[in-house]
């Protein structure tokens, strides 16, 4: 088990194990701050004081934030490979995260555990964060917060769509709707911040503050690093790096091969082996 706690309320845990008793239970207290847990192999047993949580690999849970610690478990069974991670925030490093407040009461006005699937975005930021905490340098901490920023962003529009699209009703959150469906749909892959602006009836200036203020990263960041996931399942699935890149808007193999290793820590041509 690795465990990092940042000095800015910040801190995450990493877990591979692999149980060989028939099944152990072993009791924990449950902090009150808010908390992600991802499952990526074998399953999360918790029980926390009445309520208990089941998660299989490729699902996920929020804990919200209590007014005190909880008792529980943290149950394990026989034979089982488990790994998970989890991401602890303190309420000093939501109110830092610029996060607005309505988003915010979203997740904290439930007592239960809110459940969601770990999607492709989602699976991306979990690569990355790995990646990212094998390699200790003075940039380590601002990349695990933007990774882990952007991990609870995804989480919370996949629990609260509907929710968002009408607490957000303002021109200036219609832009941003628009933005982020642009840039999920491919189509902005070869555009301009300029062009991507223009279809977003916006200013780059504008829309790229408005954008930074919400996700805390550019908006070219996060096209290159949709981009990238895009291409990682298109080589998965057995196209070759230069269809990949082009798949992606790239016209030169070269740039995409160096932003691709920039992203995962691995060269395209490996995934295709």
């Amino acid at each position: 088990m690795k465990y990092r706690e940042f000095n800015n309320g910040f801190a995450y845990k990493s877990t591979e194990l692999h149980s060989l008793v028939s099944r152990c239970h072993i009791k924990t207290h449950f902090h009150p701050s808010l908390r992600l847990i991802f499952t990526l192999a074998g399953t999360s047993h918790l029980t926390i004081g009445t309520q208990t949580l089941f998660l299989s690999a490729g699902e996920g849970a929020v804990l919200p934030q209590w007014e005190n610690e909880r008792e529980g478990e943290k149950i394990f069974y026989s034979g089982q490979m488990q790994k998970e991670i989890v991401l602890f925030f303190e309420a000093s490093w939501v109110r830092m995260s610029g996060i607005p407040l309505d988003m915010v009461q979203l997740l904290t006005q439930y007592d239960s555990p809110l459940r969601f699937k770990i999607n492709s975005t989602i699976s991306l930021l979990i690569t990355q964060l790995l990646h990212n905490e094998q390699n200790s340098t003075q940039y380590q901490l601002a990349v695990l917060n933007n990774l882990s920023f952007n991990l609870l962003l995804e989480v919370m529009q996949q629990l609260f769509p509907a929710r968002l699209i009408e607490v957000d009703s303002k021109p200036s959150h219609k832009r941003l709707a628009k933005l982020l469906e642009l840039l999920h749909s491919q189509e902005a892959d070869c555009l301009t911040l300029s062009e991507i602006a223009k279809a977003c009836c916006s200013n780059p200036t504008t829309l790229q503050k408005m954008f930074r203020q919400q996700y805390n990263c550019t908006i070219m960041q996060y096209l290159r690093q949709l981009k990238m996931e895009r291409a990682k399942l298109a080589l998965l699935g057995g196209m070759s790096v230069t269809e990949a890149a082009q798949f992606v808007g790239y016209k030169k193999v070269e740039c995409f091969s160096q932003q691709f290793y920039q992203t995962f820590g691995v060269k395209p041509n490996q995934l295709t082996r």
